[in-house]
C-alpha cells in the first residue's frame, strides 16, 4: 500500500524539479545581440539584409519555445515550436514577414534603428527578458559584453550566432524620451521626460547650452515649460569683416535640451528638441541646427568666424564640429532627427557673413546616412553629406539663385552629372539663420550612390590650371589628346573609350549657354573609376557667375580659333577635348543639333521662365525675414530687379546663341550628292519635331520647286526628285524653325 504513495512523490518531485529546471533555464535565456540598421552583414533566406535579435541559452539544459513571445514597442509575434540547445544561439529577423522557413525565424515587426525597447514572455505571459538598445549605426550591434553579461556595448564587429567577441565602438548611453515632438505649438506646451533609469538625474536647459549638473533639474514626473523662445547673443556675433547687424522681427525657436547623469558622468545621449511657440511661418523645408556655441563663434574653435587663425578658412577632420540635425518638410512636420558632423564649405563665400555649411553622417556619431528622401524618392533616401549654401553670390548678383535656377533647369534634361537642390529654412541654436541652398555634396560619395562605385575606388578632383604632375585620368588625357587626329577613326575611338562624349558635350553646352564666367578657368570638377569604365565624366557645380550678360562672347571665344587660345591660356584644358571633337565631321554635325535641341527646347524662354517664376514665388514670402537677417540682398527691391535681368537674360540669349552657333557651324543638315544628275538626298538632324521646308531657286531667284516635309526628332533622311530641273546652278534654301541655310547646287547632265 505504501508503493503508490511512494511513486507518486517521487513523480511529484521530478516534475517539480523538471519545472524547476524549467525556470531556471527560462532565467537563462538572454537577449545577447540586436542589430537594427543591418546593410552587409548577414542575409536572411531570401537574399535580404534583414535585422534581427540574438537569443542565448546560458543554462545547460534545452528550452522549447512553444508559447513564447517576443515583442517591440508595437508589435508582438509568437514563437514556433523551437528548441535551443543548452549553450547555444538562436537568431531571429525582424523582418515583418511573419514567417518560419527551412528553420529560419522571421518577426511580424522591424527594428527602429533610432532605439526602442524589445521584450521576451514565457508561455504564462511573464516577462523574462527586455532590452532598450540606443541609435544604431550601419552595421552595429547593440550587445552583451563578453566577460560580463550585465553590461551592454556597441559593437562595430558583430557577431551573430556566436560570442560577442567584435570590436567595441564606445560605452552605451541610453536616449531620453519626450512626450512631445519637435515642432510647431503656438499656444506652448509643458514636456515631461521619460525616465529610462530611476536612479539617474535629469538636468534640462532652455539657453541653448549644454545641460550639466549645474544646469536646471528636472523633477521625477514633472513639466518643463515651454513659453518663450530663445534668448541668445550669437545673431550679434560678427562672422565676417563686412558682416552687419541683424534688425529685428526675425523669427526664433525655442531649444530643450536634456541628459541625464549618475553623479557627475553624463549616462545619457544628450535630448535636442526644438520648438516654435507660433504657426509655421515658412513656406519651405526646415532644418534646426543645435550645437555648443564654442564650436562655432570661439576665438580658438569657432568654425564660423574669423577668429585667431582664419578660422572659417579652415579645413579638415580636425574642423568638424558634432551637431545635432532636426528636419522638419514644408508643411513644419518633424521628419527626423540625427547626430552629424558640420563643416563649412565654398572658397570665397566663406569669409561672406552668411556662410556654406556641409552636414557630415557618419557611423561614428550614430548614423552613416542621412535616411530620407528630401528631392524625391527617385532621386534617392541615403545620403552621406549634405551642403547648405549660402546665398550670398556677390560680387555676381543680387538675385541670389542663379546657381539653383540652372540647376533647376536641366535637372531631367541633360545627360551631365549634377544634384538635385531645393531651398530650405535653417536655425542655428534656436536662432533664425536664413535660406540656405540644401543639396546633396556632389563628392565621392554621389558618385558611389548614383553609379553603384565604391567610394574608394572614386578619382574625383578640380582639373587645375595646369598640369598636375598626378597620374590621373584627366592629366594624362589631356596630354594624350594634344598629339591625337580625331578625324582617324583609330584615335577617335581611343578617345571614347576615355571620354564620355556625350556627357561631356552637355556639359559644355550647360555652361556656354548660361554663360558662366567663372569657368573653365575655375570650377571644372571630373571624375572616374576604373572600377566603372574609366571614363573621365564631368559634374556640373557653382553656377553663380551666370547669366549676366546675354550676348555674352564664349561661344565665340572658347571655340573660335581655340587651338591659338590653347597655347596662350592654358587654364582651358577643359576646353581642348571640345576644340579636337570639333575637327571631326561627325562630332560637329552631333554638337551642332545638340546645341540647338537644348536651346530650343530644355532652354527656351517658354520653359525656363516658368521655372524662374515658380522658384521667386517659392522665396518671395521668405526674403524679407532673409534680407532683415543677412542684408543681402540689400533690399527687396534690389532683388527684385536683379530677377528681371534673370528674365531678359532666359528671353534673349537662346536666340543669340542659335543665330551664332549658325553663323559658325552651319545648319545641321547635310546635302549629297553635290554636284547631282537626277536624285539628291538630304539628311537632317532635327532636334525637335517639326516641319522643314524646302525651296530650291535658279541662279536667277526664281523659284523652281517647293515642298514641306514633316519630320520627327533625330536623324532623317529625305530624297528629292531634280530629273525635271535644268543643267546648271540652283540655290537650295531648308527652313527648320526659324533656322535656315542656302546651299549652292550644281545639276548636271545624266
Amino acid at each position: 500500500m505504501q508503493r503508490p504513495m511512494l511513486i507518486s512523490k517521487i513523480t511529484f518531485s521530478l516534475v517539480l524539479c523538471l519545472h524547476f529546471m524549467s525556470s531556471f533555464a527560462q532565467g537563462n535565456l538572454l537577449i545577447n545581440e540586436v542589430m537594427a540598421n543591418n546593410k552587409s552583414t548577414i542575409f536572411d533566406i531570401d537574399g535580404e539584409a534583414s535585422d534581427w535579435i540574438e537569443i542565448y541559452n546560458a543554462s545547460d539544459i534545452e528550452v522549447d519555445l512553444h508559447g513564447f513571445s517576443i515583442s517591440d514597442e508595437s508589435s508582438s509575434w509568437n514563437f514556433p515550436s523551437q528548441i535551443i540547445p543548452a549553450r547555444s544561439y538562436l537568431l531571429i529577423f525582424a523582418s515583418d514577414k511573419d514567417k518560419m522557413q527551412e528553420g529560419e525565424l522571421h518577426t511580424n515587426f522591424k527594428l527602429d534603428r533610432d532605439g526602442e525597447q524589445i521584450q521576451v514572455y514565457n508561455s504564462n505571459g511573464e516577462l523574462i527578458q527586455f532590452v532598450e538598445y540606443p541609435v544604431l549605426g550601419e552595421d552595429q550591434s547593440y550587445g552583451r559584453l563578453l566577460e560580463d553579461t550585465s553590461r551592454w556595448q556597441v559593437f562595430d564587429q558583430t557577431t551573430p550566432g556566436q560570442e560577442n567577441a567584435g570590436e567595441m565602438v564606445a560605452e552605451v548611453v541610453y536616449t531620453l524620451r519626450s512626450s512631445h515632438q519637435s515642432g510647431f505649438y503656438p499656444e506652448g506646451l509643458q514636456v515631461t521626460i521619460a525616465e529610462a533609469k530611476p536612479e539617474h538625474k535629469l538636468f534640462y536647459t532652455l539657453d541653448g547650452s549644454f545641460p550639466t549638473t549645474s544646469s536646471e533639474p528636472y523633477l521625477s514626473n514633472g513639466e518643463i515649460r515651454i513659453e518663450k523662445p530663445i534668448t541668445s547673443d550669437i545673431a550679434l556675433i560678427p562672422t565676417s569683416d563686412v558682416w552687419e547687424t541683424p534688425n529685428s522681427g526675425v523669427t526664433n525657436s525655442a531649444i530643450l535640451r536634456v541628459a541625464a547623469y549618475d553623479g557627475d558622468e553624463r549616462v545619457s545621449e544628450v535630448l535636442n528638441q526644438s520648438f516654435w511657440l507660433s504657426d509655421n511661418p515658412h513656406t519651405m523645408p526646415i532644418i534646426s541646427l543645435v550645437g555648443e556655441k564654442n564650436d562655432f563663434f570661439d576665438e580658438t574653435r569657432g568654425i564660423y568666424v574669423k577668429g585667431e587663425s582664419n578660422n572659417y578658412f579652415q579645413e579638415g577632420k580636425e574642423w568638424e564640429r558634432p551637431i545635432h540635425v532636426s528636419f522638419f518638410n514644408a508643411d513644419g512636420i518633424f521628419n527626423f532627427d540625427q547626430t552629424a558632423g558640420i563643416r563649412l564649405g565654398g572658397a570665397k563665400t566663406r569669409e561672406e557673413p552668411q556662410k556654406t555649411m556641409r552636414l557630415y553622417a557618419r557611423s561614428s556619431y550614430g548614423n552613416s546616412h542621412f535616411e530620407h528622401p528630401f528631392w524625391g524618392k527617385e532621386y534617392g533616401d541615403r545620403f552621406k553629406r549634405i551642403t547648405l549654401r549660402t546665398l550670398n553670390a556677390d560680387p555676381w548678383s543680387s538675385a541670389c539663385i542663379m546657381d539653383d535656377l540652372i540647376h533647376q533647369i536641366i535637372d531631367g534634361e541633360v545627360t551631365a552629372d549634377y544634384v538635385r537642390r531645393n531651398f530650405a529654412v535653417v536655425y542655428l541654436n534656436g536662432v533664425y539663420w536664413g535660406i540656405h541652398s540644401m543639396r546633396e555634396h556632389n563628392n565621392q560619395h554621389y558618385v558611389e550612390r548614383v553609379y553603384g562605385v565604391a567610394e574608394d575606388e572614386v578619382t574625383i578632383a578640380r582639373a587645375k590650371l595646369r598640369d598636375s604632375g598626378q597620374n590621373n585620368s584627366f592629366d594624362k588625357l589631356v596630354n594624350d589628346i594634344t598629339f591625337l587626329d580625331l578625324r582617324d577613326s583609330l584615335n577617335y575611338q581611343e578617345l571614347v573609350s576615355r571620354l564620355d562624349i556625350e556627357q561631356y558635350t552637355d556639359y559644355i553646352i550647360t555652361n556656354l549657354a548660361f554663360a558662366n564666367r567663372d569657368w573653365p578657368q575655375n570650377n571644372v570638377e571630373y571624375w572616374s573609376s576604373d572600377a566603372f569604365d574609366g571614363k573621365v565624366r564631368f559634374i556640373i557645380n557653382d553656377l553663380d557667375a551666370t547669366m549676366l550678360i546675354h550676348n555674352d562672347e564664349r561661344l565665340d571665344l572658347f571655340i573660335v580659333d581655340q587651338a591659338k587660345r590653347l597655347e596662350r591660356d592654358r587654364w582651358t584644358r577643359v576646353l581642348i577635348f571640345l576644340q579636337k571633337l570639333l575637327e571631326v565631321p561627325e562630332y560637329r554635325a552631333y554638337f551642332t543639333q545638340r546645341f540647338n535641341r537644348l536651346l530650343r527646347t530644355s532652354f527656351a524662354p517658354d520653359r525656363t521662365i516658368g521655372i524662374l517664376n515658380d522658384m521667386t514665388a517659392d522665396l518671395q514670402a521668405e526674403m524679407e525675414s532673409h534680407i532683415k537677417r543677412w542684408h543681402f540682398p540689400s533690399s527687396l527691391r534690389s532683388w527684385e530687379r536683379a530677377l528681371e535681368r534673370l528674365e531678359t537674360f532666359l528671353l534673349r540669349r537662346p536666340l543669340y546663341l542659335i543665330e551664332r552657333s549658325n553663323e559658325l557651324f552651319g545648319f545641321p543638315i547635310t546635302v549629297y550628292p553635290n554636284p547631282v544628275q537626277d536624285h539628291i538626298f538630304i539628311e537632317f538632324d532635327a532636334w525637335d519635331d517639326g516641319t522643314l521646308h524646302l525651296e530650291l531657286f535658279d541662279i536667277n531667284g526664281s523659284l523652281i520647286m517647293k515642298s514641306s516635309k514633316e519630320v520627327s526628332e533625330g536623324i532623317e533622311k529625305i530624297e528629292i526628285n531634280l530629273k525635271n530641273v535644268a543643267p546648271g546652278s540652283c540655290i537650295l534654301r531648308a527652313n527648320f524653325k526659324g533656322m535656315q541655310i542656302n546651299q549652292r547646287i550644281l545639276k548636271v547632265e545624266n
